[in-house]
């Protein structure tokens, strides 16, 4: 069940060294980067003057420069005064936002694509799909367009009136559910994801459908069930950190204050989470960008990676279209730096827990991340 999701974790750490679209993708490509210094994911240390040969699309070899004979008519790049890691994976990428602009727009899933490969992006994981980018996902497994392996998920599975972003398809009942599990599957899409709240007996047809089915349920925790239907259903993946703060740590309470209970409540679910297998996208960087946009978002827009962006791309950040503006002012930056700070403790370096194995697929430090421009600014320097 859970096969597909620790592959994808595993391209993380032993993913090839270079983006099978930059060299011509035959059984009989050989590439090598020469002299370089690699940064291995398994220890801290440095490997020094380092050749990495690759072949048939994998690493072939590492050696010390000095050793390596390279094959006649390898590629060369030369690796001086550089350092080379394995190929990163982001598991959290939108091609259009909220209001769906740029949608299916092949010039602005291009741009995306080159962004992400030239942040060393070697494979993602849409976490919302169309039929284009299925045909997109194609595209780029047969090297007709540049980007990194991309696995995604289908429609948003919902119901109405459960806080669904506009113009998506809602789904009334557990039939309904039902059919499009099994619609989704057979379209070809590797996952499955669950979108806002869904009453028990439609989350229990869509884990019984997605199990008959073989395709794996991601996404976030219905927070009216609380995160016991998650950990315990087979869900593999929960995409959002915010899904623990609202089935968890707020379900059917207020949000604890107390040092001793929170410590107890992050351990506990931790160690469940853990013991369920559950993968968790913590997407700390989401929450960082929401705090910046509330405090300032013109120096946000005015940042200079802005200019890569296509203007679709960035339709929802803008005023009057950014959701976050319509709803919350400075004032509310404290309240919410609050709740991420108790919603982040499980997956923060340092954290105690990380003794329990806890599956992450992201890791930032929360004191970068919670940060506003706002507090920056009033930082003493």
């Amino acid at each position: 069940m859970r096969s597909l999701c620790i592959r994808f974790f595993f391209l993380v750490s032993t993913a090839t060294f270079v983006m099978s679209s930059t060299i011509s993708a035959t059984p009989s490509a050989c590439a090598a980067f020469v002299d370089t210094t690699v940064v291995p994911m398994d220890r801290e240390q440095l490997l020094p003057h380092q050749t990495v040969l690759i072949g048939r699309e994998r690493i072939a070899d590492i050696e010390p420069a000095s050793r390596v004979k390279l094959p006649g008519g390898c590629f060369v790049i030369d690796g001086r005064k550089r350092y080379l890691i394995p190929g990163l994976m982001d598991t959290h990428v939108h091609f259009f936002g909220y209001a769906r602009a740029g949608a299916d727009d092949i010039g602005v899933e291009k741009s995306i694509l080159v962004m992400l490969l030239a942040n060393g992006i070697t494979a993602a994981i849409v976490m919302e799909g169309t039929p284009a980018i299925l045909r997109l996902r194609e595209d780029v497994s047969h090297d007709r367009v540049l980007g990194p392996r991309l696995y995604t998920a289908g429609s948003l599975i919902q119901i109405h009136d459960s806080g669904e972003p506009p113009d998506r398809k809602t789904l009334n009942t557990p039939e309904e559910v039902r059919q499009e599990v099994i619609a989704e599957k057979q379209a070809g899409y590797d996952f499955i994801k669950v979108h806002g709240d869904l009453p028990a007996n439609t989350y229990r047809a869509l884990l019984e459908t997605a199990r008959q089915q073989k395709i794996q349920v991601v996404g976030h925790v219905p927070n009216n069930l609380g995160i016991d239907a998650a950990l315990n259903g087979g869900q593999v993946m929960i995409t959002r950190a915010e899904s623990y703060l609202d089935s968890y740590f707020r379900f059917h309470r207020a949000l604890p204050t107390d040092p001793g209970e929170i410590d107890q409540m992050v351990r506990d679910v931790a160690a469940r989470t853990a013991r369920a297998g559950i993968w968790v996208q913590p997407t700390l960087s989401v929450f960082r960008q929401i705090n910046s946009q509330i405090a300032d978002i013109d120096a946000l827009l005015e940042r200079p990676e802005m200019r890569y962006m296509p203007n679709s791309a960035t339709f929802d950040w803008r005023p009057p279209n950014n959701p976050y503006l319509k709803h919350r002012t400075l004032a509310d930056i404290p309240k919410m730096r609050a709740q991420y700070s108790l919603m982040f403790r499980p997956f923060v370096n340092g954290s105690p827990l990380s003794t329990q194995g806890f599956p992450t697929t992201q890791s930032r430090r929360r004191d970068h991340l919670l940060s506003s421009p706002a507090d920056r600014r009033s930082a003493p320097r």
